[in-house]
């Protein structure tokens, strides 16, 4: 089911989440920063009448939607294709935090670095020759995936690795 949103945003949920609509009938997003436009979440709004007044209730729309299955011990829930609008529950997957960093989109974790692609740089130990190194973190340390004479050729490293060590929650460089 696609709600269109007064930002022209099309949020998807799946179709036995429409209740969410009429609990919670006011839809924004939320935004990582105030710099850039980069969506973080979708936030659901409701107005609940209180002896007091009016009390204003925000929640996180991947949140309620993997409510009823929250069983799980896992402490996040993660958008699997990395697109925050998308909160179908055949997106959505429980996680701990250290699979949710490995999914990070790397502009998110890193900031701006000399690569377009994640966990590669330019080798500064020989500038000469303009070499690419890929590397990839786990349990704390970097692991060197080797020199390489394309960034791509780093990057295809480096997904090689991801794949290795995390399987279905390491992130893929578009290549």
């Amino acid at each position: 089911m696609e709600i269109k949103l007064p930002t022209e945003h099309i949020v998807l949920i799946d179709d036995d989440d429409k209740w969410i609509k009429d609990v919670f009938p006011y839809w924004r997003i939320h935004f990582e920063n105030k710099k850039n436009n980069r969506i973080s979440s979708v936030l659901v709004t409701r107005y609940i009448k209180t002896e007091y007044g009016r009390v204003r209730e925000d929640r996180y729309l991947h949140k309620i939607v993997m409510h009823k299955m929250s069983q799980f011990k896992a402490s996040q829930i993660d958008h699997k294709n990395r697109n925050p609008l998308d909160n179908r529950k055949s997106n959505l997957r429980f996680v701990t935090a250290d699979q949710n960093m490995r999914n990070m989109d790397r502009r998110s974790r890193f900031g701006k670095k000399n690569s377009k692609f994640r966990g590669v740089q330019v080798d500064k130990r020989n500038p000469q020759n303009w070499r690419w190194k890929a590397c990839i973190w786990i349990d704390g340390k970097t692991k060197n995936c080797g020199s390489f004479n394309t960034e791509k050729e780093a990057a295809l490293a480096y997904n090689k690795a991801s794949k290795e060590l995390f399987g279905d929650y390491g992130w893929l460089n578009d290549v």
